[in-house]
């Protein structure tokens, strides 16, 4: 789990500090997570995965690779249509990617105007 917590902290640009704060908890904590010393509480699963953007199944690895491919895909088109400065473009296919995963960070990042990734 602290390599899945690790990859998604790092894909959304978020510190250990941040997540920490969102969570009510210290950094120390989220470190020991990721190095593996130490495992999430479990009532904290829930606002974990809604803050990295995935399910609790996926940050226990279940499902990962299939919902990574769907989340590339969009971060591809969103290139594309980026490149395009195809704004309503981006809106309408950010609007599907929070459709589909609902609070995925960057897709939230995206549809607010972060045109630029």
């Amino acid at each position: 789990m602290g390599a899945i917590i690790i990859r998604l902290r790092k894909k959304h640009d978020v510190t250990q500090e941040k997540l920490a704060e969102y969570l009510g908890i210290s950094f120390q904590a989220v470190s020991k997570w990721e190095n593996g010393t130490a495992f999430p509480d479990i009532t904290l699963i829930p606002a974990l995965a809604n803050f990295l953007g995935v399910t609790a199944d996926e940050l226990f690895g279940i499902g990962v690779q299939e919902n990574q491919r769907k989340v590339d895909e969009y971060e591809r088109e969103y290139a594309r249509l980026s490149s395009l400065g195809d704004i309503k473009g981006i809106i309408a296919l950010m609007r599907g990617g929070l459709e589909q995963f609902p609070k995925h960070y960057r897709f939230m990042l995206y549809l607010a105007g972060g045109w630029a990734g």
